[in-house]
């Protein structure tokens, strides 16, 4: 990877997490409209699908936090995908969310990573290892649109 988007995923993750924790509860809706007006950068619209949004409510895709993946045969690490370089380690592959889960990644095919243990645990749910590139997140709208019935259906309670 080079350094320039090693810089770019550090700075999308600065701007994920500021726009996190600028937010109030009340300010959903307000950034669904700059999503919906094609406003938002990338890592401003992954923030719609935090589980905060939407305590104690879990979307389909996140009802289950492991993935029944499973790994192909001859499967190889993927830390290249994170860090830019070839794994050369020899240890069992696991399968991780490429979004974390615990930032509202979704337990689906589109957001799995195969990761060497070694490379899994180094990885862990750092938001600056993302690699904010669009073509890594098809799984955003359907989240977005997911996380919009659950606060209806709790607002309508």
């Amino acid at each position: 990877m080079s350094e320039i988007r090693l810089r770019y995923n550090v700075e999308s993750g600065r701007q994920y997490l500021d726009a996190l924790f600028d937010l109030s509860n009340n300010d959903w809706y307000r950034l669904h409209d700059g999503y919906l007006a094609g406003r938002l950068s990338l890592p401003e619209a992954v923030v719609l699908v935090h589980p905060d949004w939407v305590p104690g409510r879990v979307s389909a895709s996140r009802r289950r936090r492991a993935f029944s993946l499973r790994i192909p045969n001859g499967q190889e690490c993927e830390s290249s995908k994170v860090w830019g370089y070839p794994c050369n380690i020899r240890s069992p592959i696991q399968v991780d969310h490429s979004f974390p889960y615990s930032y509202g990644g979704p337990t689906t095919p589109s957001n799995a990573l195969y990761l060497c243990e070694e490379h899994n645990k180094l990885k862990g749910s750092d938001i600056h290892l993302v690699n904010w590139n669009e073509n890594n997140f098809p799984w955003l709208r359907s989240q977005i649109v997911e996380v919009q019935h659950l606060l209806s259906s709790a607002a309508s309670e």
